[in-house]
């Protein structure tokens, strides 16, 4: 059996998308794969007890048997905190590892979620060096930003675990700069000792919104096309050009909302010439009946809101940030960037599978 440690330097970068990915691909590959995140810290009350909701989630989207209190041992509370401040509290040490090794029986792979930070959990003494060890695993780092930083992030990390450190996966990559981090970057991990496992582009993580959320969030009116629920929104583009420049534009960009106003009927019937997931009509505008008809017919739900078209787009990127993992939906969204932008096995191959 393998053991793969999902680690960051900093919160937020993506980890429980790196983590779900491989393990999709994985499982689509025949192998018996577990997962465990040893230290829950973005908690919730369900059903009257406390829980790491993405833990559920992957649970159910893994279709993995084991027990919830197993793969999320340790729920770092106030409380919690507070007594190993003092000395009372329980072994953790020995949570995780009786939870490891019950949830390893039987696995290919074991894919262990690090915290957001190196130093979460360290007065317990199940910070990310020391669960590495507990596991026996090799791990991966998640790099966030420019990759002249993420270099910095990555050698840090490196000679904190040491040889346990295989390589990076780089986040929030901007389209321009792909090439770039594939050559100077990832040259730079093979002179360090490690290999570049993937890259996940800016604004193509998926699931960052399904319709029905930008509807709630926008306070908008959804008046045809359907109730997107499980419609998942990869990016969003501007029409704001006149139709056939809109059309070019439109056709270059995939699994889209458009936003524009509700009285450009030639922007609208463009965008549903195209892949269109959501046409987001601002000012509170209700096209004509043209563009209903047929945005009806394609089941491309039209969602009209309040505001105008710059104060949209503030409230979109005021919502944004990496892949948010809530609904079977984004997971399913997931699969699919993370097939084309990981190089699952590559890193398999580097674990010994």
């Amino acid at each position: 059996m393998a053991t793969l440690y999902v680690m960051s330097l900093e919160g937020e970068v993506g980890k429980s998308a790196v983590s779900i990915g491989t393990a999709l691909h994985a499982q689509d590959h025949g192998l018996k794969v577990g997962y465990m995140k040893p230290v829950g810290y973005k908690l919730s009350t369900a059903g009257g007890r406390l829980v790491d909701p993405e833990v559920t989630l992957i649970k159910e989207a893994l279709k993995l048997t084991g027990s919830v209190d197993d793969i999320c041992p340790v729920l770092l509370t106030h409380v919690l905190r507070r007594e190993a401040l003092v000395g009372t509290s329980f072994d953790a040490v020995g949570r995780v590892r009786n939870s490891f090794q019950e949830l390893a029986k039987d696995k290919d792979l074991m894919i262990v979620e690090g915290p957001g930070t190196l130093r979460m959990g360290i007065t317990l003494g199940i910070d990310a060096t020391k669960v590495v060890e507990i596991v026996d695993a090799k791990a991966v780092v998640v790099l966030r930003g420019e990759f002249e930083e993420s270099a910095d992030a990555a050698l840090f990390a490196k000679r904190i675990l040491g040889e346990r450190l295989i390589g990076a996966i780089v986040t929030g990559v901007p389209v321009s700069s792909i090439d770039e981090v594939k050559s100077i970057f990832g040259a730079y991990l093979q002179r360090q000792g490690m290999q570049l496992f993937g890259i996940l582009p800016a604004g193509r993580l998926p699931g960052t919104f399904s319709v029905a959320e930008l509807a709630q969030m926008l306070n908008g009116q959804i008046i045809t096309g359907g109730s997107g629920e499980d419609v998942m929104v990869d990016r969003f583009v501007v029409g704001a050009m006149g139709p056939e420049a809109a059309l070019r534009h439109f056709l270059r960009q995939a699994n889209k909302a458009v936003i524009t106003g509700g009285d450009r009927t030639d922007v609208i019937l463009a965008a549903l010439e195209t892949s269109t997931r959501c046409i987001i009509l601002t000012g509170n505008l209700i096209p004509e009946q043209v563009a209903i008809a047929t945005a009806a017919h394609r089941q491309v739900p039209l969602m009209v809101v309040p505001s105008d078209t710059m104060e949209t787009i503030r409230m979109i990127e005021e919502a944004s940030g990496p892949v948010r993992l809530t609904t079977l939906a984004h997971v399913e969204a997931l699969r699919g960037l993370t097939d084309r932008e990981l190089y699952v096995a590559q890193l398999l191959r580097a674990l010994g599978l």
